[in-house]
């Protein structure tokens, strides 16, 4: 009976609808609004009138409350967020939560690779298979004759299904590093549909050659790499990916273990293979420079674990034009525009051969941007001269 007493009557909500439509309809006779909504609450009963302001009260208190937890939310998001997903990666390694762990697996090397510090350009820039990294041509090369075939693209080589171990030889500065580290963010982010279901695994082989001697690459990986990705205990879910064949092993800089490192290194990659990869499923890229390879004592045992040898081509015309078109907001003076620039790189055969390197190329567009007057160096010394008097002043 009390409950049937809260509610308004019909002839209450009538009279009220009435009352209102008259206050509304002649708005100067009716004074303020909260006035009229006073006036409208006077003409309900007491118990009704106590029902809605409850009612009202409690609706603006959710509103208040929601605010309040949503502002509390955020701020703890914001605190937490650094570490979220390596909260999240710990916790996927656990049996049956496997895609939680490379989902934050991913969104680390993102993190990692996604970015690159330009020094000649003094600023950081977004790197992937899309922006900024230009795909340059590679070339087949056999031992006994070098560089035989026609250029062809990065993609299309590191896609071929039938070529899953590539050694990618190059010149200081062709962009070996550069290449990988944009490999990695790009599977990362799945910008290349051929590598959507890979894992990226990137390791600069200098900092393992220090550890070669008494820890083997499975270890280094599941204790070093991995858990600097926030991935820990994951021997299981690697197993699981090697077998699969879903594993993206990037292996940066032969040449660059120390030279009594260097037979350990080899034989930790060949063993490490032989163990986990025996069914040549998993895709293997290792850089290293092109004439430290030669000096090797058998390179020729990478062939016999089916890797094929590619070596960076000279970038093409359309490559230095591409790449310069990729930093057209760099070229902000008028007087210093991407078509000017071009024209003196196109100046004199032996500028031109210069201009083909993407580390010089890189570096020159930054001098040039820099430089007072509108010229490019016309020698290597002249390059590292210029190169080192402008980081100086950074």
């Amino acid at each position: 009976m009390k409950i049937l007493q809260t509610v308004p009557s019909l002839a209450d909500t009538t009279r009220v609808i009435q009352d209102s439509t008259r206050a509304l309809a002649s708005p100067n006779d009716s004074g303020s609004f909260w006035d009229w909504v006073e006036g409208m609450l006077q003409s309900f009963s007491d118990a009704t009138r106590s029902l809605i302001i409850e009612i009202l009260g409690g609706i603006i208190g959710a509103i208040f409350a929601t605010i309040i937890l949503s502002f509390l939310g955020w701020l703890l998001w914001k605190k937490l967020r650094p570490n979220f997903w390596k909260i999240v990666a710990r916790i996927g390694t656990f049996k049956g939560l496997r895609t939680l762990a490379i989902r934050a697996y991913l969104q680390s090397i993102r993190e990692r690779y996604g970015q690159v510090t330009n020094i000649y350009l003094d600023r950081k820039e977004t790197l992937d298979l899309h922006r900024v990294f230009v795909p340059l041509s590679l070339r087949t090369r056999e031992r006994d004759e070098k560089a035989i075939s026609s250029p062809r693209s990065t993609r299309e080589v590191f896609t071929n299904p039938d070529q899953r171990r590539l050694v990618i030889l190059g010149a200081p500065g062709s962009g070996k590093t550069t290449l990988l580290q944009a490999l990695a963010s790009g599977a990362s982010r799945h910008q290349w549909v051929e590598y959507n279901d890979l894992v990226p695994i990137l390791i600069f082989l200098r900092s393992y050659a220090r550890q070669s001697t008494t820890v083997d690459l499975h270890n280094w990986l599941t204790g070093t790499v991995l858990p600097e990705h926030g991935m820990r205990n994951a021997q299981s879910l690697l197993k699981s990916l090697l077998s699969e064949g879903k594993i993206l092993l990037l292996l940066d800089g032969l040449d660059e273990a120390s030279e009594e490192n260097q037979a350990n290194v080899i034989e930790q990659i060949i063993k490490f293979l032989d163990n986990w990869d025996k069914n040549n499923r998993c895709r293997v890229i290792i850089t290293c420079r092109e004439q430290n390879f030669d000096l090797l004592p058998d390179s020729s045992l990478f062939r016999h674990l089916n890797f094929r040898e590619y070596r960076f081509s000279n970038m093409r015309d359309s490559e230095v034009e591409a790449m310069i078109q990729s930093r057209l907001t760099d070229f902000i003076e008028p007087q210093k525009s991407p078509e000017e620039f071009l024209k003196a790189i196109y100046a004199k055969p032996n500028i031109t051969e210069l201009h083909r390197n993407p580390l010089l190329l890189t570096l020159s567009i930054g001098l040039y941007l820099y430089r007072v007057e509108e010229k490019v160096p016309h020698d290597l010394a002249a390059f590292y001269q210029e190169s080192i008097d402008h980081l100086l002043k950074l």
